[in-house]
């Protein structure tokens, strides 16, 4: 599966294509391009290698990645399941790094704090779980097509845009 997207923020245009690997799944896709898209300002990278030598050749890479100015990790984004070992690992190698974990509902997002909280991940409050509130993620999973066009406005945590024809804003939950 793949998305070509264009996308019209701000008075900003990218061009993107997200590809999915073989065990992403359409909602993931989903949560990908809404990654990018609150993410649109510090232009998140959609594919890096575990050879980059901002992934300091560790075995997990990132769904997205925004990189600082001298190449490090500055935010590494989850989509969807993530296990809680990975999470206490990426905590421990990119101490500087932000961590967000975007989920489909709140209810993913709670179980994944709670999830952290049982599992005494060192530094879990490192992790931002950030949620569509309920009744958003569905129609924004529908929307995705091959083909996505999408106009309007993000600002830090929320949505203001309209995506192949459905109108969007609202906040993210954070867990």
């Amino acid at each position: 599966m793949q998305i070509r997207s264009s996308i019209y923020l701000s008075g900003n245009t990218r061009k993107l294509i997200l590809v999915s690997q073989e065990t992403e799944t359409a909602e993931h896709m989903a949560l990908k391009l809404a990654g990018c898209i609150l993410f649109f300002k510090s232009n998140p990278v959609l594919e890096i290698s575990v050879k980059h030598p901002a992934l300091n050749n560790q075995e997990f890479k990132p769904d997205l990645v925004v990189l600082n100015d001298a190449g490090e990790v500055k935010v590494w984004i989850e989509c969807g399941n993530v296990a809680t070992h990975k999470l206490e690992k990426i905590i421990r190698r990119f101490r500087e790094a932000r961590i967000v974990v975007l989920k489909s509902s709140k209810n993913d997002a709670k179980n994944l704090r709670r999830a952290l909280d049982k599992h005494e991940v060192t530094h879990a409050e490192r992790v931002e779980i950030l949620s569509f509130p309920e009744g958003q993620f569905e129609p924004w999973n529908r929307a995705m097509e091959e083909s996505v066009e999408v106009f309007g406005e993000e600002a830090d945590r929320s949505f203001n845009l309209v995506a192949n024809g459905a109108a969007f804003s609202f906040d993210f939950v954070q867990s």
